[in-house]
């Protein structure tokens, strides 16, 4: 099904800027993000078995995101390459 938004153009501005550099769609950053508004799981963490400490990781995660001190999906893929050279490294020895 599809649904056409209206959106003030500053915001959509705004969610161009940050899907670009985040390399993904707009489409998915939406919809992303009405599936969150719709299901706060960290307030219901019982719902995903999470401990404690994880919510607490995911929350500091999210302020640190949205205070501009997340990774963008390439920085993600490259951590997790070197980290799984390095892991493969270390596996040879």
């Amino acid at each position: 099904m599809k649904l056409e938004v209206k959106i003030p153009d500053e915001l959509y501005s705004q969610v161009q800027r940050f899907v670009y550099s985040n390399g993904i769609s707009v489409d998915r950053f939406m919809s992303d993000a009405v599936r969150l508004h719709l299901s706060d799981d960290l307030e219901e963490p019982q719902n995903l078995k999470l401990s404690l400490e994880q919510v607490t990781n995911l929350r500091e995660a999210q302020a640190a995101i949205k205070s501009g001190g997340g990774l963008t999906i390439r920085q993600v893929e490259q951590r997790l390459a070197d980290k799984k050279t390095a892991w493969l490294q270390a596996d040879k020895h």
